[in-house]
């Protein structure tokens, strides 16, 4: 937890101090969190404008944080990618 908070933070930091968003890669999202902790991750995630790249064994619980338009789901089974 204290990792992720520092690296939201260093994305706020160049954010802020820059105007450029970061790029997060996760592997396996959620499996280190609980539901409640994982969507206020994703919600400090989006609150930074970053995008979002994420690989999990169930679909994440990310809140209202990536919604809508703002996400994608792929499903990858046997080497073929299909789209959700």
């Amino acid at each position: 937890t204290i990792a992720l908070a520092m690296q939201i933070s260093q994305a706020e930091m160049l954010l802020s101090e820059t105007g450029q968003s970061s790029v997060f890669l996760i592997d396996d999202a959620g499996a280190e969190l609980d539901q409640d902790h994982n969507a206020a991750f994703f919600e400090a995630m989006a609150a930074t404008d970053a995008q979002v790249l994420a690989t999990c064994t169930a679909e994440p619980w990310t809140g209202t944080a990536y919604a809508g338009e703002k996400r994608r789901v792929y499903h990858v089974k046997q080497g073929q990618i299909q789209a959700q």
